[in-house]
């Protein structure tokens, strides 16, 4: 083998090198962006006056909401429901308690949902009903509600 050979075959075991390690690295950042693509999340909390359900898509992609399980009842969409990613108030969506939810006992709320790439997922809540008298009216009561928020997963 030459000088010119051997100058040749060095240069091609260094390009070899570098290109599995600029490959292994590119792998790395494709599932890392696959990662951040697959970020759903929803959160739940009581609307302003306290009496119906804000569901908050808190994720990083489009969701459409397929059912709703709130206590003992269910609600399924023959079209799925935008809840739209990053969009402030057109990222939420209202739910209206039944009025069968027990007073003071924990009740609970499954969402679920596809996100815009086809995956299920479901997420959990929790919530109680109070009840209470505005302004001193003993007469007629009024209900408010405490949510939370347990746990957004895939549907396996």
């Amino acid at each position: 083998m030459n000088f010119f050979e051997k100058i040749s075959f060095t240069i091609q075991v260094l390009t070899l090198v570098a290109a599995t390690y600029i490959g292994i690295t590119q792998n790395q950042i494709n599932t890392r962006q696959a990662s951040l693509q697959d970020y759903v999340a929803i959160a739940a909390s009581p609307d302003n006056s306290g009496t119906k359900i804000t569901l908050l898509n808190t994720g990083r992609a489009n969701l459409y909401i397929n059912k709703i399980e709130i206590g003992n009842e269910t609600m399924t969409y023959d079209r799925p429901r935008l809840l739209a990613t990053g969009t402030l108030e057109s990222s939420y969506y209202w739910i209206n308690p039944p009025a069968s939810l027990p007073l003071a006992q924990d009740f609970n709320l499954k969402v679920f949902v596809t996100d815009e790439f086809g995956t299920k997922w479901i997420s959990e809540h929790g919530g109680q009903v109070h009840e209470y008298f505005a302004d001193g009216d003993e007469k007629r009561p009024s209900r408010a509600l405490n949510m939370w928020s347990y746990q957004t997963e895939k549907k396996i």
